[in-house]
């Protein structure tokens, strides 16, 4: 439906006038789709995210333990719900459809793109092969213009040769300015903010000369780079260009959300503290690849010497799979092994100290250094000489939710192997005495040094509702906040809270090492790596999963801060308090847990440093052969 031209909405008239200048010029050929989309998206795409086959991927999917679940029909509410919140997230409020409306549309290739030439021109687009469903995709278009035009915003247009060019410009439930343009040409679909960058897309895709001189991210050394890198037959392909999409999804979190460009550019922070190193990642996804796989990653972090500035921490070392030590149980939910050089690590952390920490103030790390030495009113420890030259560079971490399940149930540990126990805990005696902030304590017979995070400030006025601003400032504790600190078993050990750490030095259940699971994985890991990586990852997903499906269960996931939940927020929009208060999941026809444990296998991996970055492997194994 389009508006009548009236002098209310002359703006409308106006704005098919200049589209009509801005198109009469276009050559037209037609839309090639047997081109990879990775030819028309531009060098300059910050991310780029392909699916090459849609329904080989919905296919594939359907054949892994998960897929089977999931069709499940107790599981189709609870799968709704979920569907849902993630359909209800960014790429509708920036794009204005869901990922119900792609697998209705979509019959071929979607690729997905932040687009980054300049501030101006900041965009996010997506292009689909729609053939067979053009009836479809029109349907969609005139849904999001119904829409539009129902908050009273404008819809204009344009035949431009085979081209159908809609543009929508409105204002969003958030009281921002929105431009969405859908170009629907034969086959092809293009949707993005951006009337310059849609244009882009679409000339590209028809091969107009007009645009021939923009090269295509295809053709970028970085892009070749991660794709050599990765499975060359895959249900998707991701590319991240590390720097330019830094800035860009800070800038789009303004444009946003706050409607003002930010003038600070996280790119300088990253070139201040060197790992501006960090060029490059990216790789590619197979669903149920083989026997006993559900899920493989392949992929490729580029980072390039000479390294410079604190990049050199990341100097890692492959080493052949640590066996895991006997404290550790096999009810972990993770479990990574790294292997680095901690002087390295001493030596180089300065410029990212004094850039994240420091608040870009030089000098911040080696005053701080400086003055636990000198101060007469400090610990007098050379942190170097007294404690960094006593870790041998593996760092283990370990997480785990902790009995009974519950919000607060998820935990984590870091574990540092050191080559003088009692050299540690002389040096840490010293560096928290008199810190008011850690304590000495014990569990049985075990000494430790427990955090006791400062109260928060409380008015000397009657309590009442804080003010916006006020809430702001306050700041939520960290998950270290109640630190449990320990040197025992030959590790220094710091845990997210006390009872972590107890049950880390009293262990009651099989070691990991003793895990069938595990050691099914991990040969699997070391066969793909030839048994040397500088990064070890296992995790059996019956127990990662299990925390969060109990708690969607009992309708408490949206208060928890567990990662998987924090990720779902993010995907869905729900971090915002908004979207917190309406949106619910449907967990009422869930069966227990133990019901259905057995669809979810063991996942391992591994990362390898190579001469110009790292690479790394992902698999998660089924356990119903």
């Amino acid at each position: 439906m389009e508006y009548p031209v009236t002098r209310q909405n002359s703006f409308t008239a106006k704005l098919c006038f200049l589209c009509t200048l801005l198109f009469s010029s276009v050559a037209f050929a037609q839309i090639d789709l047997s081109v990879p989309m990775d030819h028309y998206f531009p060098f300059y795409t910050a991310q780029f995210t392909s699916i090459p086959d849609v329904a080989r991927m919905s296919n594939q999917f359907d054949q892994t333990d998960i897929g089977i679940l999931a069709a499940q029909p107790n599981m189709k509410p609870f799968q709704d719900s979920i569907s849902e919140q993630v359909s209800s997230g960014p790429l509708k409020d920036r794009l204005g459809i869901t990922l119900n409306d792609l697998r209705n549309v979509a019959n071929g290739e979607v690729a997905f793109g932040t687009i980054y030439p300049n501030k101006e021109l900041l965009a996010i687009a997506l292009m689909a092969n729609i053939s067979n469903h053009a009836a479809e995709a029109n349907q969609l278009v005139n849904k999001v213009s119904a829409n539009v035009q129902q908050k009273r915003g404008r819809v204009v247009r344009n035949q431009v040769g085979t081209a159908l060019f809609v543009q929508l410009d409105f204002v969003d439930d958030n009281g921002k300015n929105q431009k969405i343009v859908y170009i629907i040409d034969g086959d092809l679909l293009v949707v993005c903010d951006n009337l310059m960058i849609a244009k882009l897309l679409w000339q590209k895709a028809s091969n107009n000369p007009a645009v021939a001189t923009v090269k295509p991210i295809s053709a970028s050394a970085y892009y070749q780079m991660i794709k050599r890198h990765s499975s060359p037959k895959s249900e998707s392909f991701s590319f991240v260009q590390i720097d330019r999409y830094a800035e860009a999804v800070q800038l789009l979190d303004d444009k946003y959300s706050a409607g003002n460009l930010t003038s600070k550019s996280p790119v300088e922070s990253l070139k201040k503290s060197g790992l501006i190193g960090f060029r490059a990642a990216g790789g590619s996804l197979q669903l149920k690849p083989g026997p006993g796989f559900n899920r493989f990653v392949k992929g490729y972090v580029y980072a390039p010497k000479p390294w410079e500035g604190s990049m050199k921490m990341y100097q890692l070392v492959n080493v052949p799979c640590p066996e895991p030590p006997a404290w550790i149980s096999s009810k972990i939910s993770t479990y990574t092994a790294i292997q680095g050089t901690p002087e390295l690590v001493f030596d180089n952390i300065a410029p990212f100290f004094d850039t994240y920490f420091g608040e870009g103030e030089q000098g911040v790390w080696s005053d701080v250094v400086e003055g636990l030495e000198t101060d007469p009113m400090g610990p007098q420890i050379n942190l170097k000489k007294d404690l960094v030259q006593y870790f041998d560079g593996q760092l283990l971490v370990i997480s785990q939710a902790l009995e009974p399940l519950g919000p607060n149930s998820e935990c984590i540990a870091y574990a540092l192997r050191v080559k003088d126990v009692n050299a540690i805990r002389s040096a840490l005696n010293r560096l928290f005495n008199g810190d008011p902030t850690i304590k000495p304590d014990k569990i049985g017979q075990f000494n430790i040094w427990q955090c006791v995070p400062k109260p928060k400030k409380t008015s000397p006025f009657k309590p009442g509702p804080i003010s916006s601003a006020q809430a702001k400032k306050e700041k939520p504790e960290g998950m270290m906040a109640h630190a449990a600190i320990a040197v025992e078993n030959g590790y220094l050990i710091i845990s997210s809270n006390r009872d972590y750490l107890a049950q880390l030095l009293t262990p009651t259940a099989q070691p990991l090492k003793d895990s069938v699971g595990y050691k099914r994985t991990m040969a699997v890991a070391k066969q793909r790596c030839g048994d040397s990586a500088c990064v070890w990852v296992y995790s059996p997903t019956e127990n990662n999963y299990r925390l969060n499906y109990e708690l969607y269960k009992d309708g408490k996931a949206i208060e928890s801060n567990t990662m998987l939940t924090r990720i779902i927020k993010a995907i869905s929009g729900t971090d915002k308090p908004k979207t917190q208060q309406t949106n619910k999941v449907d967990a009422s026809s869930l069966p227990p847990f133990d019901q259905i444990k057995s669809y979810f296998g063991t996942s391992g991996g591994f990362s390898k440093i190579e001469n110009d970055g790292f690479s790394f492997e992902e698999f998660v194994l089924s356990n119903r052969q």
